[in-house]
């Protein structure tokens, strides 16, 4: 278990934090104290270091300029940087190679130097939620550190990360992956005490030169944990199970199951059984599920989740998972149920007037997708349903047959008005018209607003579900103006 208390966190020196990025500097500022890290000129505070990021569209070093006349009381930056106008020399300046390496060089050392327990999930879906379940259930007995948003790459780990202070016992990290090489280096930062991989989709797989270079990227969460610390596994998922003979000597492993029975030679530590719909469904967002969640400790029964999206019960066994292999009680993940609630636009349900809309569009992958549809498919609903959909992006040379492969579930919900947003979500559309449904493809959004708006009728449930580069909650805003549907920011 994470210990009462943990030692102060010291403040570094220039002179060591130089020492761990192999950063060159002036001596002279060797014995100043080195500041917390911002990475935005316009939120710097005094005292703080500015690190500059080099972006795909923005470079930071454009406003270090500005964050000295903030405040800041020194500068990271690249080696090849040398501006118009000089920099102050009255300031540390820390020349490294590459800013956003040295980022999550002063996270690792922090993480190092905090000394607490650090739990650690990435995979193809339900990160975000099983990583909110897990954190509530901590939060309630331990002050514990969580991301802020989904932060959850090279840049928002590390933000994560440096956020440590003494208090904290324990933190819980998601960790995300569109690129070779990316979660090997997040583990590396992260140290995690237990990582969990959710299961492996094909998210992001255009991105990787085949789904087996996928497969090895994900599984590289567990080779650059250390050995000896528990790993936890999706039982259901077969791209992990194929490969965890890998891990299986020198890792202790505990395995989870969402429903259904184990189709692999192991024996499920937490797994979830006899799942019924909460119904009738009159009001959507009173939607969920009652449940059964089988632990080694006993099984504890009629738990209630109240969230669109039956498979997010697997994230539930996931995060008690997690907690039993860290050392927790795997039960406490009962206490935050009656209270938890989704993130905006992750099956976020919203009633507006006598429509219901469901909000499943901040991203979308294979996985997902079909968890959504056949969630929808099964849900005891009173009115008609009503599907929006737009491509799933990044999938590569798989994305055509991860497309059809939506046809199985959507021929179960049954012909029913169809928008398909995208080259491949209005490809189905064009097939579902043909088996008679009233199906529509769309390459913009006015056009499939339009459409939508003249067939939705009251008591209708609209699920809008794709990738979120395909802005579907606009898509939902535009149909429903009157009634605040949109994030902060949007």
């Amino acid at each position: 278990m994470t210990p009462a208390g943990l030692p102060p966190l010291e403040a570094l020196t220039v002179a060591e934090a130089a020492s761990i990025l192999g950063a060159r500097y002036d001596p002279i500022h060797a014995e100043r104290t080195f500041g917390a890290i911002c990475t935005d000129s316009r939120a710097i505070a005094p005292g703080q270091y500015f690190l500059a990021l080099r972006g795909e569209t923005h470079d930071g070093h454009r406003f270090c300029g500005a964050a000295v006349e903030r405040g800041a009381a020194g500068l990271i930056i690249a080696r090849d940087f040398w501006p118009a106008d000089p920099l102050p020399d009255h300031l540390p300046i820390l020349r490294v190679e590459d800013t956003l390496f040295a980022y999550g060089q002063l996270a690792a050392d922090r993480r190092r130097r905090w000394g607490g327990r650090v739990l650690a999930l990435s995979g193809s879906a339900g990160k975000t939620t099983t990583r909110r379940l897990l954190a509530a259930a901590l939060a309630r007995r331990f002050p514990t550190l969580e991301p802020l948003h989904n932060y959850n790459n090279l840049i928002g780990v590390p933000h994560t990360l440096l956020r440590l202070n003494a208090d904290h016992q324990v933190a819980v990290l998601e960790l995300g992956m569109n690129q070779p090489g990316e979660l090997a280096r997040l583990t590396r930062i992260a140290d995690p005490d237990a990582a969990l991989l959710t299961q492996i989709g094909l998210t992001h797989v255009g991105m990787f030169p085949s789904v087996d270079g996928l497969i090895d990227a994900k599984l590289d969460l567990f080779r650059n944990t250390a050995a000896g610390r528990p790993l936890v596994v999706n039982a259901g998922c077969p791209r992990t199970m194929m490969r965890m003979a890998e891990f299986s000597r020198d890792y202790p492993i505990t395995y989870f199951l969402g429903e259904g029975p184990a189709r692999y030679e192991v024996e499920p530590a937490v797994r979830i059984s006899e799942v019924r719909a909460l119904s009738p469904v009159h009001a959507l967002p009173d939607v969920g599920y009652r449940f059964n969640l089988e632990l080694p400790g006993g099984e504890l029964r009629d738990l209630e989740l109240r969230l669109f999206g039956r498979h997010h019960l697997e994230n539930v066994a996931a995060a008690a998972a997690l907690l039993l292999a860290g050392g927790y009680d795997p039960a406490w993940i009962a206490d935050v149920l009656p209270e938890f609630h989704t993130e905006p636009l992750r099956g976020q349900v919203v009633r507006a007037g006598e429509l219901t809309l469901i909000l499943d569009c901040y991203n979308a992958s294979p996985p997902s997708m079909l968890g959504a549809l056949q969630s929808l498919a099964h849900l005891p609903l009173m009115g008609r349903r009503v599907l929006v959909l737009a491509d799933m992006l990044e999938l590569g040379a798989e994305s055509e047959v991860a497309h059809e492969m939506l046809l199985g579930p959507l021929r179960e919900i049954g012909p029913t008005p169809f928008f398909g947003l995208g080259t491949y979500c209005a490809h189905l559309a064009e097939m579902l018209f043909t088996e008679g449904w009233p199906a529509s493809g769309f390459d913009e959004q006015s056009a499939l607003v339009t459409s939508l708006r003249e067939t939705v009728r009251p008591g209708d449930v609209v699920l809008f579900k794709g990738s979120h580069g395909f802005a579907l909650e606009r898509v939902a805003q535009a149909l429903v103006p009157d009634v605040p549907i949109l994030p902060d920011g949007h």
